[in-house]
């Protein structure tokens, strides 16, 4: 695709953050041209998280355990007690994903960081599923979602600030009060030799976090250039008019 887009003097690749083009590409190419994508933080209530003398978490276990213990706390004062946390339960498959890639891309011995794959091995396309890593990663989303609202319009409850950490936030009446810190991690990572979980260490996990959830579309090697071309343009069209 890079023959197309690099070609194309509306597509700005320049103007695209560093860890957006890390994203889509492999090996320094360009794999897929980016259509829609956005960054996952940990959002929190500053004044909240003062209030009760809380930690900000720093991996998925310290997030549940928080959750736990102040889940049902009137945070408010209204009366009625609060939930710990406020996830999109529309959005949990992308939540889902940061948890997995936090255990399947983490090994510096074994992976390269994000080109690694977290859903497919880039060198045997094996699914990386069946295995502990997707096992716990359901496991924990299982449990943010029990300590979370059971909501489908969750803007709703964020507006009305109810809930001390969030998976997004942006309204008005939170200015001042909202926090945001990158996606815990965790202190275990995928062998994928042996397909079983094993501590971290210093010389084997390492300290990126997946922060990108993006669409994107690619061309096949296989097709004729005048296709690829007709393809490209219908595409980034349609780009254009998402944008």
């Amino acid at each position: 695709i890079d023959k197309f887009a690099f070609q194309d003097h509306t597509f700005q690749w320049a103007n695209y953050h560093p860890f957006i083009r890390s994203t889509f590409t492999i090996n320094g190419s360009l794999a897929s041209l980016p259509i829609a994508y956005d960054l996952q933080y940990l959002y929190y209530r500053r004044d909240y998280v003062e209030q009760y003398n809380l930690s900000i978490p720093q991996t998925w276990d310290e997030l549940i355990s928080m959750a736990a213990e102040i889940s049902g706390t009137d945070f408010d004062g209204d009366g009625i007690p609060d939930h710990a946390l406020c996830i999109d339960p529309e959005t949990f498959h992308y939540h889902l994903m940061a948890v997995l890639a936090s255990f399947t891309q983490s090994s510096t011995t074994q992976t390269p960081g994000f080109s690694g794959g977290f859903l497919f091995d880039p060198l045997t396309m094996e699914p990386l599923v069946k295995n502990p890593a997707m096992a716990r990663a359901l496991e924990i989303i299982s449990q943010l979602k029990s300590y979370g609202f059971d909501v489908t319009v969750w803007d709703q409850v964020a507006l009305h600030g109810a809930g001390v950490f969030k998976a997004s936030i942006g309204y008005r009446r939170m200015k001042g009060k909202v926090g945001c810190t990158l996606p815990p991690g965790t202190t275990t990572v995928l062998d994928r030799n042996t397909m079983q979980m094993v501590p971290c260490s210093t010389s084997v996990c390492n300290e990126q976090v997946n922060l990108t959830n993006g669409i994107g579309f690619g061309l096949s090697p296989r097709t004729d250039d005048t296709y690829k071309s007709v393809a490209y343009n219908s595409m980034t069209s349609l780009v254009a008019t998402m944008n």
